[in-house]
């Protein structure tokens, strides 16, 4: 049979990785469209397995946003003179202000010593609106060296909604952010902070990790691109059948040439007897 021949094997195995190429193309593009912006955030997972700030982000370094939400660590000691107050939600929605506060690092051993100490901001926990107006002073950071547990968070790029920061009592911050805390703090910071998952103590209350989008909008571009790609499987496909029924009708024309060649040549009829 000829489409079993080695051309048209060749020819076959050709058209499936064509197909098979546009349809992985179309796969892509149609999940690229339905991914959140480059500005959402990914969900706060599980917290397992921490990893060291530092392999994640440095002092001076942009935070890109996909790396936010994983769980950190850092090892250092807090400047409890340093610690502030900062405008933000609870785990249910309630308005108050999260307790920050600089954790300063060491610098690694084999590093020269820094002109300026390296510190993190860490998010301690929650007060209410309540406890801050009635002048509870934020409980202070543990002393000496600590380990912190977190979930990394990228600097906030506006206060939180429904605060106005008119006028910042002493003491407190608009927003938790490297451009913000620089002005208050004498440390090199890394970008982000770092929200505890437990507080250090029972008189601070649980701060949320960063939100995330609850539903995502889709790209159209993207989708587009899937709508041409799975465009050109099928016109793939309608080549390789065009081929396909080509050469099934030239075969067949060729049949009947061959059959029109090799049939013998039929004798003429014999012409009737006339009557006597």
């Amino acid at each position: 049979m000829r489409l079993l021949s080695p051309r048209w094997l060749g020819i076959h195995l050709a058209m499936v990785l064509v197909v098979a190429g546009c349809a992985l193309g179309a796969y892509w593009q149609y999940a690229a469209a339905k991914e959140p912006e480059r500005d959402a955030l990914p969900m706060a997972e599980n917290f397992a397995d921490p990893v060291e700030v530092a392999t994640v982000t440095s002092p001076g370094e942009y935070l890109p946003t996909d790396r936010a939400n994983q769980p950190v660590q850092v090892t250092g000691r807090y400047d409890a003179d340093h610690q502030r107050l900062t405008p933000g939600l609870s785990t249910t929605g309630e308005p108050g202000f999260h307790v920050v506060a600089p954790v300063v690092v060491d610098p690694p051993p084999d590093a020269p010593a820094p002109e300026t100490d390296t510190a993190v901001a860490v998010i301690r926990g929650w007060l209410s609106d309540e406890e801050v107006a009635s002048g509870a002073d934020a409980p202070p950071p543990p002393e000496g060296e600590v380990t912190v547990l977190g979930w990394l968070t990228p600097p906030q790029q506006e206060p939180t909604e429904g605060f106005t920061p008119v006028d910042i009592p002493e003491g407190h911050v608009e927003r938790v952010s490297p451009a913000v805390l620089i002005n208050e703090w004498p440390y090199q910071l890394f970008e982000g902070s770092i929200t505890q998952t437990e507080p250090d103590t029972p008189q601070l209350e649980t701060s949320p990790p960063v939100e995330t989008p609850e539903k995502y909008e889709w790209n159209l571009r993207n989708l587009s691109y899937a709508g041409q790609w799975g465009l050109f499987a099928v016109v793939a496909l309608a080549f390789w059948g065009s081929l396909i029924r080509r050469e099934a009708r030239d075969t067949a024309l060729q049949h009947d040439a061959a059959d029109q060649d090799g049939r013998p040549d039929t004798p003429a009829p014999n012409p009737p007897t006339p009557m006597p």
